[in-house]
């Protein structure tokens, strides 16, 4: 603490600055990462019974409006 009883303010250093440019950046690199590991998965046909049930939702939704 200093005399007026604040505590002292850490100065910034670059490695601190590394850090948030790392943080910055970690939404778009686990985007990439979930999009590779589930790639596969999207270029697998849609389950008949899934695409049924998305048919009836649309068309009680289409009755509703």
């Amino acid at each position: 603490m200093n005399d007026e009883g604040e505590l002292p303010v850490p100065a910034v250093t670059a490695k601190d600055k590394m850090k948030a440019e790392d943080a910055a950046a970690l939404p778009a690199q686990l985007g990439q990462k979930l999009r590779n590991l589930f790639a596969d998965v999207e270029s697998q046909p849609v389950p008949d019974r899934l695409s049924k049930l998305l048919e009836a939702l649309a068309a009680k939704e289409e009755d509703a409006k």
